[in-house]
């Protein structure tokens, strides 16, 4: 694969950006339809500056972990940086210890959610790190390439958001500010990635909810971009790139009604919505017959939204600020208006017992949504589910310090009093089945395993492998 880099393969170049390959080919963002969102941002803001810079996306690229060596060896940037989440940061660890050897000059720069979530902790255990970028990394990562790359690595400790070492201590200087004006960014440079058909874009940042299994990564207030702005990066990816469907990446599309109401007068006015379909995740407090009806005008296809749940305690437990009779009703919307439609649901909610898992395998079954998404509790860093697993409160028994178990749909991160990890693999396998059975989509149930078959399999081994460890622990 790495010959679809031969043409962006420039010897001597400034700065590298990197998303690491996976360690395996099991979920759909493994191996994504589309690039990075966060590196074309940062790759956008890096050339507006005038810092030359080449992104190499492994997992949209579908390179192996020696393909990015070989890459970077060739290259010989002065800088590296890589984005990581929690599950994939000993990959991530690997990989730029191996850049290090082969390129000792070279400075390695770690930033992405688990970056943030635990900068000292994160310099402190991965030494090959050489900074940090902590949150919104647009403004600090061009404002530290310009101190590396002008040879004034001194002046390092007085840039906002930078993660760095000073002599034994972990030192991140003060937080830097959200950007308040997302307008002011150049649209993400996908020019520097290879080629594909699906564009995800992001109208607007921060999530102003309270769920405990979320950590905000863009900050509590929601920021959003002119609906003139949006509509400029649409028409730019179809003129440009040939785009013909989209992928909206906030937390909450349409938050605001104002905002809403504006941008999809603006997508049928323009003639957009005739030239892309797109698809939102949003929360079924945001949906009406009004909203749902113009989203399908203005060329929306399928809406996502959360329930997380189907136990009216655990939701309040969870913060979740919704009821169940929001989704019913989101549902029934979105069905009638024939738009598609995705839910989420997490297993091993604080104190979740069988029963109450029951009723979230129950719910999904009856909310009846095209597709589902069951995946398990992960008390992610900087979560409040983190810190109740860590203290063994919420009825949570064990918390895995291996990072690769932080990962939603397989991972082994923690189980809980009433609830063996086992189990909730169980319950996670039943919940698929049930909602296919009962509600006869075969059709669906073929296209959709047939899609996600290293997933399903690996969720049946996990479940096999923990079984067979359960006998052995009760044998011994």
């Amino acid at each position: 694969m790495l010959n679809e880099f031969n043409n962006t393969i420039v010897k001597n170049t400034p700065i590298v950006l990197v998303n690491p390959p996976a360690n395996k080919l099991v979920e759909e963002f493994d191996s994504p339809p589309f690039g990075h969102l966060g590196l074309a941002y940062l790759g956008a803001a890096l050339r507006k500056a005038g810092i030359d810079c080449v992104i190499l996306d492994a997992k949209c690229g579908r390179l192996k972990y020696e393909d990015v060596v070989k890459a970077i060896t060739l290259m010989k940037p002065k800088i590296v940086g890589v984005s990581s989440y929690t599950h994939e940061i000993n990959i991530v660890e690997s990989l730029i210890k191996e850049i290090k050897q082969l390129l000792p000059s070279c400075r390695t720069i770690i930033g992405g959610s688990h970056a943030s979530s635990l900068p000292q902790d994160t310099l402190h255990a991965y030494s090959c790190f050489d900074y940090l970028v902590k949150g919104e990394g647009e403004e600090t990562l061009v404002n530290l390439a310009n101190a590396i790359l002008d040879g004034h690595e001194d002046k390092i400790q007085f840039i906002s958001g930078v993660g760095y070492r000073k002599n034994d201590n972990c030192v991140v200087v003060n937080e830097s500010e959200w950007i308040q004006n997302p307008d002011s960014l150049a649209f993400p440079a996908w020019d520097l990635f290879p080629e594909f058909n699906v564009f995800p874009v992001i109208s607007s940042r921060g999530c102003p909810y309270k769920c405990i299994f979320c950590a905000r990564m863009m900050g509590n207030k929601i920021r959003t971009r002119s609906p003139e702005n949006v509509i400029a990066e649409l028409k730019y990816l179809n003129n440009q790139f040939g785009a013909k469907k989209i992928v909206f990446f906030d937390e909450t599309f349409g938050y605001y009604g104002k905002w809403l109401e504006q941008f999809l007068s603006l997508m049928i006015s323009s003639g957009m919505n005739k030239k892309l379909q797109w698809s939102i995740i949003t929360r079924a407090q945001v949906l009406n017959d009004d909203v749902v009806g113009k989203l399908k005008k203005a060329g929306c296809t399928k809406i996502d939204f959360g329930v997380e749940s189907g136990n009216d305690k655990i939701l309040k437990i969870i913060n979740k600020g919704e009821t169940k009779e929001d989704f019913v009703r989101a549902a029934k919307l979105i069905k009638k208006s024939g738009l598609e439609s995705h839910s989420y649901f997490i297993l091993g909610h604080p104190y979740e017992t069988k029963e109450t898992a029951m009723d979230t395998i129950n719910f999904a079954a009856q909310l009846n949504t095209d597709f589902i998404s069951i995946g398990i509790m992960i008390p992610y860093p900087g979560t409040e589910v983190a810190k109740l697993a860590a203290l063994g409160l919420g009825g949570y028994t064990k918390l895995s310090t291996a990072w690769e178990d932080y990962n939603k749909q397989l991972g082994n991160a923690l189980e809980l009093q009433f609830i063996s990890r086992t189990d909730l693999t169980k319950l996670q396998l039943l919940g698929y089945l049930k909602f296919y059975a009962k509600n006869v989509k075969i059709k669906s149930f073929v296209i959709t395993g047939w899609k996600y078959r290293r997933l399903i399999l690996a969720i049946i081994m996990k479940y096999v492998k923990g079984n067979w460890d359960r006998v052995n622990r009760g044998s011994g």
